[in-house]
């Protein structure tokens, strides 16, 4: 059963989220072009979340080095 999520990452198989994949594939298709981007909004906008699923996305196709420590 899923829960909603309100202190940390969220993984979408056990919370409620909304499907970011095509915002995912818009950040692919600029890393593929070698182009830059930011991911910036205010706190609980899930930033975190995003970049978090966006190196499973990328993996596939990259190395994808986190430096988070």
């Amino acid at each position: 059963m899923k829960t909603f999520n309100i202190n940390a990452s969220c993984n979408p198989d056990i919370h409620y989220m909304a499907d970011i994949t095509p915002g995912l594939e818009i950040i692919k298709s600029m890393v593929d072009k070698g182009q830059y981007f930011t991911i910036n909004h205010a706190r609980q906008y899930g930033k975190t979340t995003t970049l978090h699923l966006l190196e499973t996305f990328l993996e596939k196709d990259y190395f994808v080095l986190n430096l988070d420590w």
